[in-house]
């Protein structure tokens, strides 16, 4: 078929005109700076607002609630961290549990066999790699950091089973460097996505483009409110809490919009309980 533009201002052969091909737009670079919608910072003060509670699993069985003090909180909080991938925080913190138990200190960790250790954390995903790693990851830290946890990037991701994400994590959690960049995991790559935060394929794509417009000072904050709000989307027990939650708020036009943004990001309107639906002023009532 011929281009109409083509066959106006050409005469007619026998030849069929060259298509005219119109540029593709390109996708967004994940090291470009990325424009946000113009509502992010109400969507953010929502998403706060949502957790207010902090009930979330994360909240209190998560890294940063260890309730460790002192020289050893840094090496704890990396192997919180090294044991979550792939697995429930209830699940991690009983293993973590049971490390303290048994002593959970780079000496006492060198000197813990294979084994023994694998044993220890029975319980977790992939719990053979992650024994390898965190032996391996000591051997590390007691031959070029001096028996301690690197404070750097360069350092964490240097040892075995750290990445991105979790190197980020360290450095915000356990030595306060909350502006040295964003821990992202699934939960915060897909919401991000979903609410036009980022346009990415994987959650490092995520991290960089997010931390080309989000002020530094929400860096801090964004990985616990984002992962608790996807944790209580997925579990129906938390799922339940949230819901009477936010059915409570007073605010009605407020309570609606929490909703609707809840139902945005993975939790339909079916999930509210059919009970609040007899109310006239019910979130469900208003969204159908």
């Amino acid at each position: 078929r011929r281009n109409p533009v083509l066959a106006a201002a050409t005469p007619s052969t026998d030849r069929p005109a060259k298509k005219v091909r119109t540029a593709k737009k390109a996708p967004a670079v994940a090291n470009e700076p990325f424009q946000p919608p113009a509502d992010w910072r109400d969507t953010l003060d929502l998403l706060n607002d949502i957790r207010r509670e902090r009930n979330a699993p994360v909240d209190s069985m998560g890294a940063e609630s260890l309730g460790v003090e002192g020289e050893h909180f840094r090496f704890h909080t990396l192997i919180a961290l090294m044991l979550s991938s792939q697995t429930k925080d209830q699940v991690v913190a009983e293993t973590m549990q049971r490390l303290h138990e048994h002593s959970l200190t780079v000496p006492s960790i060198a000197a813990t066999s294979h084994e023994d250790l694998n044993a220890l954390i029975r319980k977790v995903g992939f719990h053979n790699n992650k024994t390898k790693y965190i032996k391996n990851a000591v051997d590390i830290i007691i031959e070029k950091h001096d028996g301690k946890v690197p404070g750097t990037f360069e350092g964490l991701v240097g040892l075995p089973g750290v990445g991105p994400k979790m190197a980020y994590l360290v450095l915000n959690i356990a030595f306060g460097k909350t502006d040295a960049g964003i821990g992202v995991d699934t939960h915060m790559h897909r919401i991000f996505n979903v609410l036009g935060w980022v346009r990415s394929t994987t959650p490092e794509g995520t991290r960089k483009q997010l931390q080309s417009w989000l002020p530094k000072e929400e860096w801090a904050t964004i990985n616990l409110t984002t992962v608790g709000v996807g944790q209580m989307i997925q579990q129906p027990a938390h799922r339940a809490k949230l819901v009477a939650f936010i059915d409570s708020w007073r605010d009605r036009d407020r309570a609606l919009r929490a909703a609707r943004l809840l139902d945005r990001i993975g939790m339909p309107a079916s999930a509210w309980p059919v009970s609040l639906a007899a109310q006239s002023t019910s979130v469900k009532a208003e969204l159908i």
